[in-house]
């Protein structure tokens, strides 16, 4: 599109100079803008881009930019171009389809731009355009499928559709009239400011919503007036496509007749015109529409300055301080723009804080920001909420929808086993080596068959315990489980596959024991690298020693992990303290943590502690006896007869 626009851009120009009657440079310039928000739009894929943030473990809030759906732009008269290319790009790439409205007294650059955005490849529907006036305008702002409207005009029309719309429930942009003043300092550059003046005041006939239409002159700059009356005389007025023309005509009798009622009100209210374009006759055009540039010294009370005049006419306003001059600006109920004329850097950025307009200008006559920026018009000059273009008109078109998931990481599919599983795990697996004692053994967390499988096995109050089975209840080991994974046969491997009686837990053909039959050793059932550490002595200050994570009433020199491994063939194991501090030191555990893994495996004592206590003494011998666990044999394994637990010393037989 960008490139079409350009190949004919020629034609666009010369349609607006017939229609609306700006100068073939003008013209240009109108086009110019338009492609600067085209050239900008293709960047959506930026600008576009939505939010995220983690705002809890596991939990995320994201935003994302969504179409509206159907959208409508107005377009006014003065800028035939431009307007249409705010809206076009930015409805489009934002995913919604357009209604543009061009004015119908010059649609002509609106439809060429409209066969252009064709031939460029845009899908039929996604633009569309419809003409009319005061019924098609309020059609589009009553029609239910239409969720926004953008619109450029005059106030009285810019109301009307933005109370009618936002009544139907739709959002609305709707930039109104305007009284740009341009602030000039003694310490300005004199040529750099008159030119600029002259220019922004009378070029495009004044037919400019952001034309500077008041000076303010401050302290000395008032003797300037000279020049600037001379510099405006030299404007050349004519037909847009002559040679050499500087402005040319207004868009219609109506509105010439408008803007020279505004020029003599000044004159009956006591305003001085100094200069006087009411009378400009154009001799290849006599039947013209034309006003010449006309400035007028007013003052704040007149209707020419409270009134938007849209035409070639400047109004100057003396005052004495930089203070009186932004006050004046401030006190008029527009606010699209302002400018000032200083070398003073401390000057400007005063200026700059505490002049209340939307757009800003220092030694610029007219700051319409580019369109990478946003239109910013506020105050009488603006109707809404968002802005034009840039990054308001991508919130413009757009909705935002914000979206808060959480997908737990302890959820996924494959994960490894916590680093507290596994320290929990090992903890256990320690205390059955040391005891000497037959298992297999089962990662929980590796597999949902497997945690399924678990479920089928384990009791309904032990199934939080990690996947450790003593007795062959368990299909293999971690290496063979591993080994399993790797070559795709856990199923297999876990008997899934096998038909269960509908009232027994156990496949039809009786699972095979899988394993090391009867005691195991444990210098059998350690990696290479932990053998010499099983059964060192622990370091002189035990992790548990002094803790009070350990109930005072279990603290009687042994611990029955009975109750909470029953129906794990470990009924009536007990384990020393020594022993569980041996383990804690070897896994490098501390503090609260030690502690709360010791509470997990103690049940309720045997005995009493104080009987306990009497016993030992009976017995002479003050540290707890250890357990010996005889061997297992084949036979034993295969009539499922369970090892009998035999504690030496006759005061802990009893306990036993």
């Amino acid at each position: 599109l960008q490139q079409l626009l350009r190949e004919n851009a020629d034609a666009i120009a010369n349609s607006i100079v017939l229609e609306q009657g700006k100068t073939v440079a003008d013209a240009h310039g109108d086009l110019l803008r338009g492609l600067q928000v085209v050239e900008t739009a293709i960047s959506i894929t930026s600008m576009l881009m939505g939010e995220k943030l983690e705002v809890s473990r596991d939990m995320d809030t994201y935003v994302r930019k969504v179409p509206l759906g159907v959208c409508a732009s107005i377009a006014p008269f003065n800028f035939p171009a431009m307007i249409p290319l705010w809206t076009i790009p930015m409805a489009v790439v934002t995913g919604n389809t357009l209604i543009l409205k061009p004015s119908e007294r010059d649609p002509g650059a609106a439809m060429i731009i409209a066969e252009l955005c064709q031939r460029a490849g845009l899908p039929p529907g996604v633009l569309n355009v419809v003409h009319g006036s005061v019924n098609t305008v309020n059609a589009i702002c009553d029609h239910p499928e239409i969720k926004a409207i953008s619109f450029v005009g005059g106030d009285r029309a810019g109301k009307h559709i933005y109370e009618r719309g936002t009544r139907n429930g739709k959002r609305v942009q709707a930039n109104l009239g305007a009284k740009n003043h341009a602030i000039v300092m003694p310490d300005a550059n004199k040529n750099l400011s008159l030119k600029s003046i002259i220019g922004a005041a009378f070029g495009a006939a004044g037919q400019r919503c952001m034309a500077i239409s008041v000076v303010i002159l401050v302290g000395d700059t008032q003797s300037w007036l000279p020049e600037l009356l001379e510099g405006a005389k030299k404007l050349k007025v004519n037909g847009g496509f002559e040679e050499g023309t500087d402005l040319g005509p207004l868009i219609s009798p109506a509105a010439k007749q408008r803007v020279v009622g505004l020029i003599s009100s000044a004159e009956d209210e006591g305003g001085k015109i100094l200069l006087d374009g009411r009378n400009l006759s154009v001799p290849a055009y006599p039947d013209g529409n034309f006003v010449g540039p006309t400035v007028i010294e007013a003052s704040t009370l007149m209707r020419c300055y409270k009134e938007e005049i849209f035409g070639p006419v400047l109004l100057i306003i003396r005052a004495p301080s930089l203070d009186d001059a932004i006050d004046i600006i401030n006190e008029n109920k527009y606010g699209n723009g302002a400018t000032i004329f200083t070398q003073s850097g401390a000057t400007a950025r005063k200026f700059e804080s505490n002049v209340n307009v939307g757009q800003i200008g220092i030694n610029v006559p007219i700051p319409v920001p580019l369109p990478m920026f946003s239109w910013s018009g506020n105050k009488a000059s603006f109707l809404g909420d968002v802005g034009f273009y840039g990054k308001s008109g991508i919130n413009f078109y757009t909705q935002n929808k914000t979206t808060t998931s959480l997908w737990r990481s302890e959820d996924a599919v494959g994960n490894r086993a916590s680093p507290a599983l596994r320290q929990r795990q090992e903890y256990l697996l320690r205390i059955l080596q040391v005891k000497k004692i037959p298992f297999n053994s089962y990662d929980l967390a590796s597999d949902e068959s497997a945690k399924r499988l678990w479920k089928r096995r384990a009791p309904a109050d032990k199934q939080q315990l990690p996947g450790i089975l003593v007795g062959n209840q368990f299909p293999g080991t971690f290496a063979e489980f591993e080994d399993a994974v790797e070559c795709g046969e856990l199923d297999s491997f876990l008997r899934l596959n096998e038909t269960w009686h509908e009232d027994e837990d156990q496949p039809v053909i009786p699972a095979q024991p899988i394993g090391v039959p009867g005691a195991v050793l444990p210098l059998q059932m350690t990696p290479e690298h932990l053998r010499r550490k099983i059964l060192a002595q622990p370091p002189p200050d035990s992790p548990l020693k002094g803790k009070k994570t350990i109930p005072d009433s279990k603290r009687h020199g042994k611990f029955d992990i009975s109750t909470e491994l029953e129906g794990y063939g470990l009924q009536g194991v007990n384990v020393t303290e020594e022993e569980l501090k041996n383990l804690v030191a070897e896994l490098g555990l501390d503090g609260d943590e030690a502690g709360d893994l010791a509470k997990e495996l103690s049940g309720p004592p045997s005995n009493p502690p104080s009987q306990i206590k009497a016993e030992t003494e009976a017995s002479g011998n003050s540290e707890t006896p250890p357990i010996t666990l005889p061997q297992t044999s084949d036979e034993d394994l295969k009539s499922g007869n369970k090892p009998t637990i035999h504690e030496e010393g006759e005061a802990t037989k009893a306990s036993a």
